[in-house]
């Protein structure tokens, strides 16, 4: 809750080395109680075998979820891609396998499946009272417990606090909207999510009908609309004449079409639960929400952007403008730079970080 970005990379570090040994040490534990052996990957649950769109897509609409919330705090384009390519191979392939090794032999152990660590080690414990494994489970739990708490800190509360900051960014900081996750988010009564695995799938699957309509307005907006021109001074000021201000600081276009997207295919959410509540083509709609959900969004704010054009550059300078021609400059106009912005200065080496000090309305901050 009190983590930086800056430091968060290496919990991470810490987490991947003391899960994996955490999770690896349970698997040895019950292929050794198994006699050595996996087993046959049979299971006492019910088996749901999948194949095609219906394996694959889950996989990458996680994937499509959480990359952002990451890849923000890359310096480089490199720092992105190659690494999180073959990270999210090793990883994905990694889990799979041994959730299903370790749940396969424990089931020959104590006659049981279980698919949830915390279920698993209870049961381990339930058979087996003995010093050895009660040690095991508590450095097995460590390992998970940790996990769980960066990834939270990674997944949810830094990016609600990354998102106030942009926000409200005279009064909030990345810290302080963290804490201010952690008191409200009890009010989302999320055990009632995950206290069941329909609700709590249902809940995932809906996840991007709401961002999808945001992607594709950003997507449109970038190459469309601004054709990937951007004045960087003007994203620092609050003015009438900014491009970035719309109506009082809110994007009413993108709204209407975020609105739009999700309207779109939402209803779908409640045949998940209850197949009967809705129509058969209403259960379609939201099985293709993710592409759906995006088009429509898209097309919506487009359609605004044509009917109210929006305006790209500061009142009184604008021009056409090529693709990408203000990247030359790097946002900047030809006779601008650092030190002709008011209210931004040069960045200061303190404590061997790289800072930014802004100047907005006479009140001063350092990030």
């Amino acid at each position: 809750m009190f983590i930086h970005p800056t430091v968060l990379r290496h919990l991470f570090v810490v987490k991947a080395i003391i899960s994996t040994i955490s999770l690896l040490g349970v698997l040895g534990w019950v292929v050794s109680a198994n006699g050595g052996s996996i087993g046959d990957f049979k299971y006492t649950t019910k088996q749901t075998r999948l194949s095609g769109s219906d394996l694959i897509w889950p996989m990458i609409q996680a994937i499509l979820i959480n990359q952002p919330d990451v890849c923000r705090y890359g310096r480089s384009y490199g720092d992105v891609t190659w690494s999180q390519g073959i990270g999210i191979l090793i990883s994905k392939v990694l889990v799979m396998f041994v959730s299903t090794a370790t749940t396969a032999a424990a089931t020959q152990v104590l006659g049981k499946s279980y698919w949830n660590v915390w279920d698993l080690y209870n049961a381990i414990l339930d058979q087996y009272w003995t010093a050895g494994a009660r040690a095991g489970m508590v450095f097995a739990s460590f390992g998970m417990m940790l996990a769980v708490l960066v990834i939270n800190a990674g997944s949810n509360s830094m990016p609600v606090g990354a998102d106030l900051t942009g926000i409200f960014p005279k009064w909030l900081t990345i810290i302080r909207g963290q804490v201010l996750c952690a008191m409200f988010a009890p009010l989302l009564v999320p055990w009632k999510i995950i206290a069941s695995a329909t609700s709590f799938l249902t809940f995932l699957g809906s996840y991007t009908v709401f961002l999808m309509p945001i992607c594709a307005c950003m997507i449109v907006d970038y190459w469309m609309i601004r054709k990937g021109n951007f004045h960087v001074p003007s994203l620092y000021v609050s003015t009438p004449t900014s491009p970035y201000t719309y109506y009082k600081g809110w994007n009413l276009r993108m709204l209407a079409a975020w609105v739009s997207g999700v309207a779109f295919t939402v209803h779908g959410v409640a045949g998940s639960l209850d197949p009967t509540s809705v129509s058969f083509a209403s259960k379609n709609m939201y099985k293709l929400g993710f592409i759906l959900s995006f088009l429509m969004g898209g097309f919506v704010y487009y359609l605004l952007c044509l009917i109210w054009p929006v305006q790209i550059l500061p009142t009184g300078a604008e021009r056409p403008l090529a693709f990408e021609e203000m990247a030359a400059n790097e946002g900047f106009f030809e006779h601008e730079g650092i030190s002709t912005i008011t209210g931004v200065l040069e960045g200061e080496n303190a404590n061997g970080l790289i800072t930014q000090t802004y100047v907005v309305d006479g009140k001063e901050s350092t990030v």
